[in-house]
C-alpha cells in the first residue's frame, strides 16, 4: 500500500495495482480501518486515469465503511471525492451537493486542507456555470489556505485553475503567467498528471497569444506525459489540440492522422 502512494501521481496505473493488492489483503485479514483507505486510493487512481465509473464505485464503498466508523474527516474526504466524480460525469447538481456537504463537514472540524479542497471544487463548479467572478473568489480562498498550510502541490493546481479563469476572460498573458508559476511547482513535485494538464492549458494560452510554436511544444510534452501515465482521455485531447494546430497551418493531411 505504501509503495502505491509513491506512484499515485507519477504512475497511477502502477499505483492502482499496488492498492488493489493491498485492498485484497486488508479484506482477507478483516482490517476494516485499512480497507476504506485502500478503496479511496483505488478511487483516486481511477480518477487520475479518467475512469470515472470505477472511481465512483470505489469512493462509494469507502464512504459506506467510513460512515460505519463515524469518522467525520474521512467521510468528508469520500463525499468530496464523489462530488468530483459526479462533476466529471456531468451531474452538476450532485457535484454541488456533495462538495457543499464536504465543505460543511471540513469546516466543522477545522480541517483546513479539506476546506481548501472543497473551496477549489466550488470554484470549478461556478466556473462551469459561467460565474467567473465567483469562481475566482473561491479559487483565491483555496489558494490562500493552501499556501498558509504549506500545501504547495495543491496550491499549484489551484493557481492553474486561476489561470484558466483569466484565459476565459480573454487575458491570455495573465493566464500564462499563472500556468508557468504552477508548472514550476508541479514539475518539482514530479506530479506528471497535473504537469501534463497544465501544459495543455499553457498550449491553449499560447494559441491565444498567437504563438503556435510554443503551443505545439506544450501540447507535445503534454501528450508524452498522458501516454506515460496511461490517461487515454487526456492523450486524445492532446492529439486533438495538435490537429487543431496543424489545420491552422494548413496541414490538413497531418491533422487527419491525429483525430
Amino acid at each position: 500500500h505504501n509503495i502505491g502512494l509513491l506512484y499515485k501521481v507519477s504512475d497511477p496505473r502502477k499505483a492502482l495495482g499496488y492498492f488493489q493488492s493491498a485492498l485484497q489483503v486488508f479484506r482477507e485479514v478483516g482490517d476494516k480501518f485499512a480497507e476504506p483507505v485502500a478503496l479511496n486510493n483505488v478511487g483516486e487512481c481511477y480518477w487520475y486515469l479518467s475512469e470515472y465509473q470505477s472511481a465512483l464505485t470505489a469512493f462509494e464503498e469507502a464512504l459506506t465503511l467510513w460512515r460505519e466508523q463515524k469518522n467525520i474527516r474521512d467521510i468528508a474526504l469520500a463525499i468530496g471525492n464523489l462530488g468530483l466524480v459526479y462533476g466529471a460525469l456531468g451531474d452538476d447538481a450532485k457535484e454541488k451537493l456533495y462538495v457543499e456537504q464536504s465543505l460543511e463537514l471540513r469546516t466543522s472540524i477545522g480541517d483546513k486542507r479539506g476546506q481548501s479542497n472543497a473551496l477549489n471544487g466550488l470554484g470549478f463548479i461556478n466556473q462551469k456555470q459561467g460565474d467567473l467572478t465567483k469562481a475566482l473568489e473561491f479559487y483565491e480562498k483555496a489558494l490562500a489556505i493552501r499556501r498558509e498550510i504549506g500545501s504547495h502541490r495543491e496550491a499549484a493546481v489551484t493557481q492553474r485553475n486561476i489561470g484558466n479563469i483569466y484565459r476565459e476572460l480573454g487575458q491570455s498573458q495573465k493566464a500564462l503567467e499563472n500556468y508557468q508559476e504552477s508548472l514550476k511547482i508541479l514539475r518539482a513535485a514530479n506530479d506528471l498528471i497535473w504537469t501534463g494538464r497544465t501544459l495543455g492549458s499553457v498550449g491553449v494560452a499560447y494559441i491565444g497569444l498567437g504563438n503556435k510554436t510554443e503551443a505545439h511544444k506544450a501540447f507535445e510534452e503534454a501528450l508524452l506525459l498522458s501516454q506515460k501515465t496511461g490517461n487515454k482521455s487526456e492523450e486524445a485531447q492532446m492529439f486533438y489540440q495538435l490537429a487543431v494546430l496543424d489545420k491552422m497551418d494548413g496541414k490538413f493531411v497531418e491533422a487527419e492522422t491525429k483525430v
